[in-house]
């Protein structure tokens, strides 16, 4: 299995680089108003996620699961991107994509792929962690919906957390297949 590491009681199979809660001198800072904030709390964890996904391309063998991290490095690519935007633009006009937000009327499922496999399959174990940093996105969107100032950006929010609940789907969808 590849080199693992520990984050915040979470057990990864790559090594991804903790981004700081801030960046001195750039587009985030601390001192905003609470959107920005909010913003660069969502930009912080997307941002070490792009970089599992990155690292999975990278490091995996198994051809499908090596295509399905990098459709999710192009999809966490978006999302991060959308956010780098509103946050060096000053253009916190929201994104909506109202077509993922019935994936918020359920919760979803993140039941892991056979644990007992997943200690001999680096594979197995990999999408198992996209699952759950999938779910753990889904959960911050939702709060961060919950948290927002305006109707607009908590449906951007809902939005994203719709999102991820279709990744969820997809990565379970192409796992099955196999």
């Amino acid at each position: 299995m590849g080199n693992s590491f520990f984050c915040a009681e979470r057990k990864y199979l790559f090594s991804p680089p903790h981004y700081d809660q801030t960046v001195s001198g750039g587009f985030m800072s601390n001192k905003r108003n609470s959107l920005e904030n909010l913003l660069n709390e969502a930009l912080v964890k997307e941002l070490n996620y792009f970089q599992f996904y990155y690292d999975g391309v990278r490091n995996l063998e198994n051809p499908t699961v090596k295509n399905l991290f990098a459709y999710l490095v192009e999809s966490q690519g978006d999302v991060v991107d959308n956010i780098e935007l509103m946050l060096a633009s000053g253009n916190l006009e929201p994104v909506a994509d109202e077509e993922v937000l019935k994936y918020l009327d359920d919760e979803p499922n993140v039941t892991p792929f056979d644990p007992r496999r997943a200690e001999e399959d680096e594979s197995i174990t990999a999408v198992n962690e996209a699952l759950e940093i999938e779910y753990e996105s889904y959960k911050l969107f939702k709060e961060l919906a919950e948290r927002a100032p305006k109707k607009g950006i908590r449906l951007m929010f809902r939005s994203y957390a719709g999102l991820k609940g279709q990744r969820i789907d997809w990565i379970r969808n192409v796992f099955d297949s196999l």
